[in-house]
């Protein structure tokens, strides 16, 4: 069997509904669109899209080792990491090796979170700062004109130096000089990649993916319940790389889809009692900003000899 990302399934996949005006057919990327997957078909209801959309999906990016993986290839897919670090957490530090948490946002840079220390000081980002500032000199009864012209000598104040800006307030202003990845994000559930796994199978199955002998991995996927038929192997691979790449290979007793996300992170989704006699395909997603393209292979036979076809059914050779 050939993959097709346009099928004739007439289905929701995973809760069998028929689409309908007020739930239709959704879009759904097989690797998640928000770590760079360009693969999408008509598999799933706008109602289950929307749920695992916002329930584990969207945690996707929030994984330390893909954020890890998206700090490593920076060069290579700027766009992409820029995106993956959107409302992200770090921890940074200024010059005098205080630390501060902070949010990065795209096209903004990074916006100190504001906190009270154990002293009873505050941080604020110095962006957000002279409102609070205005604020807290209005309370301590200095007038606008006393406000405008402490505000302006804070503008002008040199790091590491100390302003008294009214009898009760000072402010030290600092630079920050680091930050880092606050890697305490959840790791991908397994309920996630075993999806990535169903829906890359139903390419190629088409219609036959909703046959009961998936059940066990629908009911895994919608509810969690462990199941003897399905394993998932969490592994790595010896570098990064700025690709995703899925493909199945197919035993006497078992389907295993492989799911590689930045050429590190490995996932084997062993799916055990199904024998099938179709090809293997595979799906390679370039992630690069100069070479982002997406290329199929109807075997592994084929990918290894080079032999691919790209999203406008042209023949490569690579």
């Amino acid at each position: 069997m050939k993959m097709d990302t346009s099928l004739e399934i007439t289905k929701c996949i995973l809760c069998f509904c028929t689409p309908s005006k007020d739930n239709p057919f959704s879009n759904e990327h097989i690797i998640p669109k928000s770590i760079g997957g360009t693969v999408a078909a008509k598999l799933l209801c706008e109602k289950c899209n929307n749920k695992f959309g916002t329930t584990v999906v969207s945690k996707v990016k929030e994984d330390p080792s893909i954020r890890m993986a998206a700090h490593a290839l920076q060069n290579d897919i700027p766009d992409l990491f820029k995106s993956i670090e959107d409302r992200q957490e770090y921890i940074t530090k200024d010059m005098n090796g205080e630390p501060a948490m902070a949010t990065y946002q795209k096209g903004k840079g990074f916006v100190i979170r504001s906190e009270e220390k154990q002293d009873g000081s505050l941080i604020y980002d110095t962006k957000k700062s002279e409102e609070h500032i205005k604020n807290t000199l209005k309370k301590d009864g200095l007038d606008d004109c006393e406000i405008d012209k402490q505000i302006k000598q804070l503008r002008q104040l040199p790091n590491d130096q100390c302003l008294q800006l009214s009898p009760n307030y000072s402010v030290i202003k600092n630079s920050v000089v680091s930050q880092f990845p606050a890697l305490d994000g959840e790791f991908i559930d397994d309920k996630v990649i075993a999806l990535i796994a169903y829906e890359f199978l139903a390419l190629s199955f088409g219609k036959l993916i909703c046959d009961q002998r998936f059940s066990f991995l629908r009911d895994f996927i919608n509810s969690g319940n462990s199941s003897n038929k399905i394993n998932i192997e969490r592994l790595h691979a010896e570098k990064y790389g700025a690709f995703h790449r899925l493909y199945a290979e197919y035993f006497p007793d078992r389907i295993v889809v492989t799911v590689e996300l930045f050429g590190w992170l490995v996932f084997k989704v062993s799916i055990l009692g199904f024998t099938s006699k179709n090809d293997n395909p595979v799906i390679i997603m370039y992630l690069q900003n100069k070479d982002k393209r997406t290329l199929f292979a109807n075997s592994l036979a084929e990918a290894k000899k080079g032999s691919f076809i790209d999203q406008c059914g042209t023949k490569l050779n690579i």
